[in-house]
């Protein structure tokens, strides 16, 4: 994990740099390739992207969805796996100046997702054939066109 330790050392003498988001897991906000800022804080609060290091898959950047009894819950806003994670493993926020995606309806939807995918054994197909998910991605996945 090079690039984690990297991370923490730039973000520990700057407090912010500049990251390439890889995969699909925050879309449409994140789109892979994007180069976003990365900035260490000392809180954090529901709503926040937040970069983190998870287990074995190295770093990862999404959604805060809840925090309780010292435990941040995170998820990819189009993503289903709910991470749970301690406040030592974020390494920072990354701040966007227009973000619909901070809305209380929206952070309830998303974390109602994760539940689901939980509750259908983490069957992938079976979580998407489900009206509540199809009712999130039409809502919240789906960019419009105008």
């Amino acid at each position: 994990m090079e690039k984690t330790k990297l991370l923490k050392m730039i973000l520990a003498a700057k407090n912010s740099c500049t990251i390439t988001i890889a995969g699909t897991s925050m879309m449409p906000i994140l789109q892979h390739g994007q180069e976003v800022t990365v900035l260490r804080q000392s809180d954090y609060i529901i709503g926040d992207i937040l970069v983190y290091e998870y287990k074995n898959e190295g770093l990862l950047a999404h959604r805060l969805l809840k925090i309780e009894n010292g435990r941040y819950f995170c998820k990819g806003d189009n993503s289903f796996r709910i991470e749970d994670i301690s406040k030592e493993q974020i390494m920072g926020k990354i701040p966007l100046e227009q973000d619909d995606h901070t809305a209380d309806t929206f952070i309830q939807a998303s974390y109602a997702i994760g539940r689901l995918f939980r509750k259908c054994g983490y069957n992938l197909e079976m979580t998407k054939a489900n009206p509540q998910y199809r009712e999130y991605a039409h809502t919240y996945l789906e960019k419009t066109h105008e």
